[in-house]
């Protein structure tokens, strides 16, 4: 399903240390919209519960109340004040405001704790594709988001720090990154194609702004850029076999380069919670009802396994609880709350 390749976002709140032993019951929710969604990629919550919802199928951004009902959807399509033409990412900042992260106009456009429009920013020019996949802020409002340097030798894709207001760009690190194919001929057009399955990296940042790499090879969370005690943690997963059916869809000029196996975790879907947590979907066999998510705690050391249904995604988790984007048998979403320790 294509949700899986867009990055979900988490609402960042106040820490809630008792949280983190208490496990949702995930097959209860506390609330459910009744109302259901294309394609929910993106989720910010608010200080009072409010939710924001992206639904990047229709390209609709709408906000919430705290038990998931309706209010007003946010925006219109365009390229005006207070208009987008594709989000992508709801990125939580300070007081309630959250960045849009616009691909198509390549800008933000800041959006305050009343849902009202502020200033447009344009992205960065850098190389690279940009903050296309930008997610996370830190407390100062820089920006994180990858920009890809493709070498024959070492694919890898720069971690980079944005402070849009005085538009300076740092490194923090770098992440590996599959790389793409030869070019191909679609039509009278030229492709490229990201292999599947290769070993990839993703990021996440806890509450207090310290910026995590979670490693594919060897499967491990490790903080950078940090000036605190170094943070390292080794993980492991089941090595989950490439079935026929995985392979299925892709162009031939990609299939010698699929691998055998899939990689421990699938970096799109990482979460930073609001309580200090680090949710990483691990891949799973192709037809299985059942998925484990690994839930890393940065700040203690921390680390749980979850199991949730294979039509689950872990979209936001604050210290009240998880949402989660429900797909049903027609491929439409449901939005659920799970309350940290069940109802």
């Amino acid at each position: 399903m294509f949700i899986r390749y867009f990055a979900a976002l988490a609402g960042l709140v106040a820490v809630a240390t008792t949280s983190a032993a208490q496990a949702p019951d995930f097959s209860a929710p506390v609330w459910s919209t009744g109302y259901e969604y294309t394609a929910i990629t993106a989720v910010r919550v608010l200080s009072d519960g409010r939710v924001l919802l992206l639904d990047v199928g229709e390209n609709r951004l709408q906000a919430l109340t705290a038990a998931g009902k309706p209010l007003r959807d946010i925006g219109r399509i365009g390229a005006g004040p207070g208009e987008f033409r594709e989000l992508r990412s709801l990125v939580a900042l300070r007081g309630d405001s959250t960045a849009l992260v616009d691909v198509v106009l390549r800008r933000i456009q800041y959006l305050d704790g009343q849902l009202q429009f502020g200033a447009t920013v344009p992205f960065p020019n850098i190389d690279g594709d940009g903050p296309g996949d930008l997610t996370l802020a830190d407390a100062r409002g820089h920006l994180l988001f990858k920009t890809f340097a493709h070498r024959a030798t070492a694919p890898s894709a720069a971690l980079v720090r944005w402070a849009p207001r005085r538009d300076q760009v740092d490194t923090l690190g770098h992440l590996l990154h599959p790389l793409l194919t030869r070019p191909m001929k679609v039509g009278k057009n030229l492709a490229q194609y990201v292999i599947p399955y290769r070993p990839e990296d993703g990021w996440g940042m806890t509450p207090d702004g310290q910026v995590v790499v979670v490693r594919a090879s060897p499967y491990v969370v490790e903080s950078i850029a940090s000036g605190r005690a170094p943070f390292r943690k080794a993980l492991s997963a089941p090595a989950v076999a490439v079935t026929a059916g995985d392979r299925k869809g892709w162009a031939t000029v990609v299939q010698d380069s699929i691998p055998r196996t899939k990689p421990p975790f699938d970096p799109s879907g990482i979460v930073s919670g609001g309580d200090g947590s680090l949710w990483i979907p691990r891949h799973f066999p192709r037809g299985a009802r059942l998925r484990q998510w690994d839930v890393v705690y940065p700040g203690t050391g921390r680390h749980v396994v979850r199991t949730l249904r294979s039509t689950q995604d872990v979209r936001a988790v604050t210290a009240a609880g998880v949402y989660i984007a429900t797909t049903g048998p027609d491929d439409l979403q449901r939005l659920e709350f799970h309350r940290h320790g069940g109802k």
